[in-house]
């Protein structure tokens, strides 16, 4: 008699969703050569959850200094809008 439940593949690495939200100076999260947009959510490995996890709050420190808000305020003397994607590693 054969077996005919698939069993668990190893080498499939595990999957987190996460939904990305930026601030409004960002669309997108560009990491990996993969475009992450705001407001969509993905399946993705835990390495990338991390990064783009990062990626997120530093835009949001970013946001809240630039409208004088949080503990980063201090340090900024002088920002420009650069463009409306923030690039990850």
């Amino acid at each position: 008699m054969t077996e005919t439940a698939k069993k668990p593949n190893a080498a499939e690495p595990e999957k987190v969703r996460i939904t990305i939200e930026l601030p409004p100076f960002a669309e997108d999260i560009g990491l990996n050569g993969v475009h992450y947009q705001h407001g969509h959510s993905y399946d993705v490995t835990p390495q990338v959850y991390a990064s783009l996890k990062d990626i997120m709050a530093r835009a949001q420190e970013h946001e809240d200094a630039r409208l004088g808000h949080g503990r980063h305020v201090r340090g900024i003397v002088g920002q420009r809008k650069v463009g409306r994607q923030i690039r990850g590693f």
